[in-house]
């Protein structure tokens, strides 16, 4: 990821796609690029990877439930093992 933010959202009753659409709003507006990768814990997701419109969600042990790691993926891919 080039350029990411971390971001908080306490509204657990709310599904994955929702929270990281508020994060990708908050995201564009503060930085004029839309986001097109998200990282969040693995508990909150059913599957491994998910296709939200542009931005793709995968799960990713480092970050903690309720948190949400979104920004702009590299072009080239990232020579670290987790595929951050």
């Amino acid at each position: 990821m080039d350029v990411g933010m971390l971001w908080f959202d306490k509204e657990a009753n709310l599904g994955v796609a929702e929270r990281v659409g508020k994060a990708a709003e908050y995201y564009l507006k503060k930085y004029g690029k839309q986001p097109n990768i998200c990282y969040v814990n693995p508990k909150m997701m059913e599957e491994e990877k998910l296709q939200l419109d542009q931005i793709i969600v995968k799960s990713n042990l480092t970050i903690q439930p309720n948190y949400f790691w979104i920004g702009v993926r590299r072009r080239a891919r990232s020579r670290d093992p987790r595929g951050i």
